[in-house]
């Protein structure tokens, strides 16, 4: 689960966070269903406090479930989803974004916090974690970015064309 939470900037006080919205995302684990139950219950107590911001869709059985959600693995997804909102709110509010996803989610915050520099990360620390929370070790996953730089431009390149409709 990600928060992105946009704090719309106080006329003479810039330094002022204050927060006007809240936008969740949640992931979708290919294994360990109960960790995408225990993600819809947490999320479900947040949203009320931000139901404007945070829809809720019926699934295929009719069950309504968050209207962001994206892959645990693919952090594109996470790119997407997080470019699209900057752009909707960058102008008119700071945005303050909380990974409490996958790894692989982080690494999609960290890409779309490279292309803007704007945005401010704060990283949940737990104290702790309950003992059937994991167990043993799982695949590995290892994501080739090529040159950092290289993929990073082309991301900034491809949002250029797309959000402000640059040909460069």
């Amino acid at each position: 689960m990600e928060r992105l939470v946009p704090a719309r900037l106080p006329a003479g006080r810039r330094d002022e966070w204050r927060t006007y919205t809240s936008f969740m995302k949640k992931g979708r684990p290919p294994v360990h269903s109960w960790r995408e139950m225990a993600t819809a219950w947490i999320h479900d107590q947040v949203r009320r406090e931000w139901l404007d911001d945070n829809p809720l869709v019926a699934d295929e059985s009719g069950i309504p479930r968050s209207g962001r959600s994206v892959s645990t693995l693919n952090y594109v997804e996470t790119v997407n989803i997080l470019v699209d909102l900057y752009w909707r709110l960058s102008t008119d509010h700071r945005i303050l974004l909380a990974p409490a996803g996958s790894k692989m989610q982080t690494v999609g915050c960290f890409l779309v916090r490279s292309l803007h520099p704007d945005i401010h990360i704060e990283y949940p620390c737990p104290e702790g974690f309950a003992p059937e929370y994991s167990s043993g070790i799982g695949s590995r996953w290892q994501v080739d970015m090529g040159n950092l730089r290289g993929l990073t431009n082309a991301l900034a390149t491809i949002e250029r064309r797309e959000f402000l409709e640059l040909s460069l």
